[in-house]
């Protein structure tokens, strides 16, 4: 039998009647050894409630049969008595219902398991493996910052005697190739055990001498196509300013002047450092770089973006002016309503005077 912990469980409350039921938990901990988790009491309570009834009385003793009709034979008194309270006890017994409930304590557990280690013990060991992992991570970047130098070694001065070879004077070759000759050297002797720090200063003096032939290089291949995109966005923007196409006639003149203006200097600049570029040899460094053309089509693109893509304002909505027959309805509704009458009296009156017939004449009369 082999032992795998040994564990002390206290606060356990006696019991009368049967031993107590506990719940462990065990569990295999992170480093695969057994462990005791938790430890519980469950305990089952039993509770009863009180209902609260009526009791009819108890009927006569005496019954008749069903067949027949005699009288019941007569019961004693006393019996009678006994017979009734029993019946009375049985029944109040029987109406009271029983609940159980499940109760769960939680009970300390300490383990006593042979060969355990104390708290500062495993204070210690927990301390000592956070120190073998920084080792172990130490040592993994020493050996990456060493292959880094040697890598760098055999690379360069392969491409130093053929892609990188007309980048580079002949003393910047001669020592370069010492060095790397030197440092290939160090490295399987002194430098076979050196530190992380002593291999990163190593790599540092070697890209010191290297890298600003790498760049000339890397230089002279991306040079024409940054000069043909940056080329591209001025013929674009000096086109859009100064077209006569209907989208551009809300942008004023001046703002178009000055997109135009912009697109001359950046072409102007690119042609008089290419000029002095074309004069230099390859293992001279660059007087206009990639970065230099970029830069001057990053400023070109914030100038005259927002000019060529401000968009048209909108329209006003013309006024609506009521027409010329509702005009005149107006007014004539305007005009008073006694107007009309005058002109009726006016005219009525030069009717009445011919309808009159002539007076005669007192020389008639005679």
């Amino acid at each position: 039998m082999f032992l795998l912990g040994k564990y002390f469980i206290s606060s356990v409350p006696p019991t009368k009647e049967q031993a107590p039921k506990i719940r462990v938990k065990v569990k295999l901990n992170l480093h695969g050894a057994v462990e005791v988790e938790s430890a519980q009491l469950v305990e089952t309570l039993e509770e009863t409630t009180t209902e609260n009834k009526t009791t009819t009385e108890n009927k006569t003793t005496t019954e008749q049969t069903a067949t027949g009709n005699g009288p019941a034979p007569e019961v004693k008194p006393e019996e009678k008595k006994d017979e009734k309270m029993e019946d009375v006890s049985t029944k109040k017994e029987e109406d009271k219902p029983t609940k159980k409930k499940v109760r769960r304590v939680d009970l300390p557990v300490q383990d006593n398991s042979v060969g355990a280690l104390s708290q500062k013990e495993l204070q210690d060991l927990t301390e000592e493996e956070a120190r073998m992992v920084a080792a172990d991570r130490l040592a993994l970047e020493t050996a990456d910052r060493k292959n880094a130098v040697e890598t760098y070694v055999y690379d360069m001065r392969g491409k130093l005697n053929g892609a990188l070879g007309g980048y580079a004077t002949e003393k910047e070759s001669s020592h370069l190739s010492k060095l790397l000759d030197d440092t290939e050297n160090w490295l399987y002797g002194e430098g076979e055990d050196a530190t992380k720090s002593v291999y990163a200063k190593k790599l540092e003096e070697l890209q010191a001498v290297g890298e600003p032939i790498v760049k000339r290089k890397y230089e002279n291949d991306n040079r024409y196509d940054a000069l043909v995109s940056l080329r591209s966005l001025i013929d674009q923007y000096r086109l859009a300013a100064t077209s006569e196409d209907p989208k551009y006639e809300h942008i004023s003149k001046e703002e178009k002047n000055k997109v135009v203006e912009e697109a001359n200097a950046a072409e102007t600049y690119v042609n008089q450092m290419m000029n002095k570029q074309d004069q230099l040899p390859k293992h001279v460094d660059p007087v206009l770089t990639v970065a230099d053309i970029n830069k001057k089509k990053t400023h070109l693109e914030q100038v005259a973006t927002p000019i060529l893509n401000k968009p048209k304002p909108k329209p006003e909505p013309p006024k609506q002016e009521p027409p010329k027959q509702e005009q005149k309805k107006d007014q004539q509704q305007q005009k008073p309503s006694q107007d009309v009458p005058m002109q009726d009296a006016n005219t009525q009156q030069p009717q009445q005077q011919t309808q009159d017939p002539p007076q005669p004449n007192q020389m008639d009369l005679d």
